[in-house]
């Protein structure tokens, strides 16, 4: 995809789940919210924007209905 179309596309989403480096750093500077899975990147920068959550389905289910009804609808 490249770096120039990664960045452009993001600017179109609301919500990042995963735990990739680009939800911590990335995500935020757009005002996107960010679910973090595990902690590949404990340790890195953290703000209001970013939900840190064990690798547990439930709890990350849990997790995306709540940020949907805080900030996305």
């Amino acid at each position: 995809m490249g770096q120039k179309l990664y960045y452009s596309a993001i600017r179109y989403c609301d919500l990042l789940i995963g735990n990739s480096s680009s939800g911590i750093l990335e995500m935020p500077i757009i005002k996107g919210y960010t679910i973090n899975i595990g902690n590949r990147q404990k340790g890195r920068g953290n703000s209001s924007f970013i939900y840190n959550v064990p690798p547990k389905q439930k709890e990350i289910s849990k997790l995306i209905i709540k940020i949907s009804k805080k900030h996305l609808i």
